[in-house]
Order: C-alpha cells, then sequence, then structure tokens
C-alpha cells in the first residue's frame, strides 16, 4: 500500500501530466461547490479580499475590459431585464424612489451640459451648488485613476458621477439631498458605476 507522501507524489506527477484537465476538474468543483455553500462561498470571498487588498487591486486592473463586457452583457440578459423592471416598479410605487430618481436624473443633465451656459434653477436650489461648483469639483478627476478599478479617467463621455456613500442608503428626502453634496460625489467609469452598485467603498470586490 502507498504511503501518504507517495500518494501526494503520484497526484503531483498526475496533475503536471494533465494539467488542462486538472485545472477544469479543479474549476468544476469548485463551481458545485459555491452553488451548494453560496453563503459560506460569498464569507469566505470576502475575507479573503479583507486579507489580501493588493490581490484584489490587481485582479481588478488586469480584468478591468473583462468586467465592463460582463456588465454590459449582464443588461441583455434575464437578469438584467428583470432588475429593469424592479427598477421601474419601484418608481412607480415609491415616492422616495422616485425623489432619488429625479435628483440624479438632474446631476447627469447638469454633467451632460457642463460645457453649456444654460443653468438649471431648480437643481441648484435643492441642492445648494451651481453647476460650475459642479464642474469645479468633478473636473479633477479626469486624469485621475478611477475609485473603482483603478485605470485612468481619459474622458468625460465615459464617466459617470458615482455617489460615494450609495444614495440608496437614504431614508428620507434631507439625506437624500445630503448623500447629494459635493463631499460624496465623484467621477468613475459608467461600467464601473455599473458595477459597483450600491456597494459601499469599503465593500469593493465583493461582488
Amino acid at each position: 500500500m502507498k504511503t501518504k507522501e507517495e500518494k501526494r507524489e503520484y497526484h503531483r506527477q498526475y496533475r503536471a501530466k494533465n494539467l488542462e484537465h486538472a485545472r477544469e476538474y479543479s474549476r468544476e468543483y469548485a463551481r458545485a461547490w459555491r452553488a451548494a455553500h453560496p453563503e459560506e462561498a460569498r464569507k469566505r470571498s470576502r475575507d479573503w479580499r479583507s486579507q489580501n487588498p493588493e490581490c484584489g487591486k490587481a485582479y481588478n486592473a488586469l480584468n478591468v475590459e473583462r468586467r465592463r463586457a460582463w456588465a454590459r452583457l449582464l443588461a441583455k440578459t434575464d437578469k438584467g431585464r428583470e432588475r429593469t423592471r424592479r427598477d421601474n416598479k419601484r418608481r412607480s410605487e415609491n415616492p422616495l424612489h422616485v425623489f432619488r430618481s429625479r435628483i440624479s436624473a438632474r446631476l447627469r443633465a447638469t454633467l451632460a451640459n457642463i460645457g453649456g451656459q444654460k443653468s438649471n434653477r431648480q437643481t441648484e436650489a435643492l441642492l445648494g451648488f451651481t453647476k460650475q461648483a459642479l464642474h469645479d469639483h468633478l473636473a479633477p478627476f479626469i486624469g485621475q485613476p478611477c475609485g473603482w478599478c483603478e485605470e485612468e479617467l481619459k474622458d468625460l463621455g465615459e464617466t459617470s458621477i458615482d455617489h460615494i456613500i450609495p444614495i440608496c442608503t437614504a431614508k428620507t428626502e434631507l439625506e437624500i439631498i445630503s448623500l447629494n453634496q459635493l463631499s460624496n460625489l465623484r467621477l468613475i467609469h459608467k461600467v464601473c458605476n455599473s458595477i459597483k452598485g450600491s456597494k459601499l467603498p469599503n465593500t469593493k470586490g465583493d461582488e
């Protein structure tokens, strides 16, 4: 009978000779385990990322294009369409969500018209800052690393306004207004903003 060390050596040699098969077997096993233990899998993932933050940053930097492509594909899937239907239902049934969406739409419109002369007095009166103040706050983000994927923000057209503390955490209209102040606003890539969703800053990478 083989000893434990002999068995280990046999498996090492087998894996070396059949690397692709061994990797596929490992991936299939991991997928099956995650499907059977979703909560434990998420916990282990969070624990590993919190203990290895630099590895998470390196992974995000190397896979930013793949993650962006994944986000675009997700929007076309049944899951993405269901998310859209759910959001539309929330907008129609929740006055607070309607208010939150309206302010976000005004911010997006202001960003799109950042170089124009027309100002939105309703937005300025509600949030307490002008279009020029918003421009002066956001302009320095161009040329800097994205706050999510850490790739450079090269052009205003590829960015969107991100609420550092997600606006969905607000429970009242006053909290919504508070979370739309300049100190809570930044620019990140549009796709990164979609990936970030409602995550808090200290949960980066927990997807």
